[in-house]
């Protein structure tokens, strides 16, 4: 599959031209899903060359995870589908399924597919692939509806159904459920995602009931935002994913409709950053591109060579690097520090230290060449005798 660039797809798509800016001054990276056209979009409001728009080539696209190796993973009705950061290219895919509504890759390379009437079962069906993509397990719970389902830090799962929030087990039980009431919710809101936060609430995406909420234990609403009114153009009509930000701020895709032509006269944001207060800090939208955004992914601060997923509220690596290892060809003084910064590699030692420089513990004595580093975690140590350097690599 080619990605189509946006500066090069003049010929195709004009409008490419236009310059992809954010509205004030916060600039962000991106990866969002046009479900309306059934597009992937990678935006870099820094460096604009970088963007690329691919189709997804499956319907309904719903689910997305930045899944290490520079890919990201989009869920869709057949399965998934992982391309390269980089280029938009195609690099793995699962087509083989129907009514897949959520898909999460896991720290062990395995993944998990939710959907109803998923796999030749009836009811709300979780099924596990083994990462050769092999099925492994089919679990089915009770249920007609379903969209996004976030793991949590105690290995459940939430569901988002339609008007409740249920958290599952992986046997077939619902553990705990809250229906969400909120008097402005239209029939049928079809909530999209929730994730449990570190308080112990829940934030979640109301879909038609257009705005953001945090709701405790009980289901009550504790906190919201996002909902109308809003500023002019914002025009609040279904939030869908929605990403916490480590500063406290929520991004979100406000989405228009299914098919083409939405917001054709470019009145109308599609993605929203809120901060903690509700204020709207960021936002973007490019009625050339796209018709209607249902994911997004902001990528600023995160390192793509890792899996990430929000089950402690924020993006955070699910496989993240412990320690890294440092080569000292000469060995170490008794302060752990390098004896000579640049000393023959005829002999030597090497010693792990975690990432903020402490040492561990000496590994391979009398090492005779060459460097250890966890390229995995894409940055290592080099401890010298006068300071410490963290040096980003690129993974080989």
């Amino acid at each position: 599959m080619k990605r189509t660039s946006f500066l090069c797809a003049k010929a195709l798509l004009p409008a490419l031209l236009v310059a992809l800016c954010a509205h004030g001054a916060i600039k962000h990276k991106f990866v969002a899903i046009d479900e309306g056209l059934g597009n992937l979009l990678y935006v870099n409001d820094n460096d604009s060359t970088a963007n690329w728009i691919v189709p997804i080539g499956k319907s309904a696209p719903r689910d997305m995870q930045l899944v290490g190796n520079n890919r990201i993973l989009i869920g869709h009705t057949n399965g998934y589908t992982e391309f390269d950061l980089a280029t938009g290219a195609v690099k793995r895919s699962v087509l083989t399924y129907d009514s897949v509504s959520s898909v999460r890759r896991l720290a062990n390379g395995q993944t998990i597919m939710v959907g109803v009437d998923l796999a030749g079962s009836k009811g709300v069906v979780m099924v596990k692939l083994d990462s050769n993509n092999i099925q492994i397990k089919k679990t089915v719970f009770p249920g007609t509806y379903v969209r996004l389902a976030r793991q949590t830090n105690t290995n459940t799962f939430l569901f988002a159904c339609n008007d409740t929030i249920k958290e599952a087990d992986t046997n077939g039980t619902f553990i705990w459920k809250s229906y969400i009431t909120d008097g402005i919710y239209p029939t049928n809101k079809h909530m999209w995602k929730a994730v449990r936060l570190d308080n112990g609430n829940i934030l979640l995406s109301g879909g038609y009931g257009a705005f953001m909420a945090e709701v405790n234990s009980q289901g009550a609403i504790v906190r919201k935002f996002g909902a109308a009114p809003q500023p002019a153009g914002v025009k609040p009509y279904f939030y869908g994913m929605f990403q916490l930000l480590t500063n406290g701020d929520c991004v979100v895709a406000n989405w228009q409709g299914h098919g083409a032509g939405h917001d054709t006269a470019g009145k109308v944001l599609e993605l929203l950053e809120f901060d903690p207060a509700g204020a709207i800090v960021w936002s973007w939208n490019k009625a050339a591109l796209i018709s209607s955004l249902q994911g997004v992914l902001v990528l600023d601060s995160l390192n793509t060579s890792l899996i990430y997923d929000d089950r402690n509220g924020i993006m955070s690596p699910i496989n993240p690097p412990t320690s890294v290892e440092y080569h000292s060809p000469r060995g170490f003084s008794k302060d752990g520090k390098a004896l000579n910064d640049y000393p023959s590699r005829s002999s030597g030692a090497y010693r792990i230290f975690d990432l903020r420089g402490r040492s561990v513990h000496d590994s391979r004595p009398n090492a005779t060449s060459g460097s250890h580093q966890d390229f995995a975690s894409g940055v290592y140590v080099r401890r010298t005798r006068n300071n410490d350097q963290t040096l980003g690599l690129n993974r080989q």
